[in-house]
Order: structure tokens, then sequence, then C-alpha cells
């Protein structure tokens, strides 16, 4: 089942949140400990209930510390550097979306203005029938095929250039 699909709500059984606690833990030092083995990070680790005084640190209490000091011994704007919150995350992902959103409606314009373009060239659409929008499409079909071609000729030109000189 996929993580994102399933309800999340406090466990209602004392007994049942303890040993859903401990195994999560246990799975979070885990993923801690391999990716401080496979990507050579130093990381640290507290874990604490509200309401108790059985704090897990990992990987230890004085190694934890250790870190932690030398972390806070940076300065402020290094310190900063390195570090990525959750809402910096989240900007980076919906500025990648927004970049993909815009190819594909780049993509979709030059197809509509392609479809369009073979309308026209086998008579089922006549050029006076076009609104403004669609000449513009079309115009900037034609633009840019039109770069394509002179990319391609450029290309061309490098390779001919470059075979003849040897």
């Amino acid at each position: 089942m996929n993580v994102n699909s399933i309800m999340r709500k406090k466990l209602a059984d004392e007994a049942q949140t303890e040993g859903t606690f401990d195994k999560k833990v246990d799975e979070l030092l885990k993923e801690a400990n391999n990716l401080t083995t496979l990507c050579g990070v130093e990381m640290g680790i507290v874990v604490h209930k509200e309401g108790e005084d059985n704090a897990v640190m990992w990987p230890s209490l004085e190694i934890s510390t250790g870190s932690l000091q030398k972390f806070l011994n940076f300065p402020e704007p290094q310190r900063a550097e390195g570090m990525s919150t959750h809402v910096d995350f989240l900007e980076q992902l919906v500025a990648v979306e927004a970049s993909k959103v815009a190819e594909d409606r780049e993509r979709l314009q030059m197809r509509k203005a392609q479809h369009l373009l073979a309308q026209v060239t086998t008579g089922e659409k006549r050029m006076e029938e076009l609104d403004f929008h669609e000449l513009q499409g079309l115009a900037s079909f034609a633009s840019e095929m039109l770069r394509n071609i002179e990319n391609r000729e450029k290309e061309l030109e490098g390779e001919g250039s470059g075979s003849s000189s040897g």
C-alpha cells in the first residue's frame, strides 16, 4: 500500500502505540546508519517522547554532543548554507514541476500549431478562417522550425568543415 494513502491518526491502544513507536525509531536509526555509511555524512538523531525521560540519542550521547557542538561552532552563514528546510525543499520541487508544466505547455502549443498547419495545407481549413491566437501559434511554430533548421545547418557545416580539414 502506498504510504501516502495510509490514514494517519493516533493509535488508541497504548501497547500498539509503544510497539509502533519502537519499530519506527529502529527503522529511522537503521536508515540514518545507512546514510552515514553510504554517503559519508555526519548525522545525529534525538528522539524524545513528551512527558518521558528516555530520549534516544544516536549514534551516542558523546558523538551527538560533539557533532552538535562542531555544527554550532560554524559561523551562522556557513551553518545556514548547509541546511535545508522543508519549505526550501518544497519550493525546489514546485520550481521543477512549474518548469515541466511550462515545457509541456510549449510542446502542446507547438503540436496544436503543427496540426493547424496540416489542416491548412490539406485544405481542411483556410488561412482566412484562423483567428488571431491561431495565427500567433502558427507564427511561433514557423519561428521554432526556422531556428531548428538554422541549428541543423550549423551542425552540418561544422561536420563538413571538420571532416574536410582532416
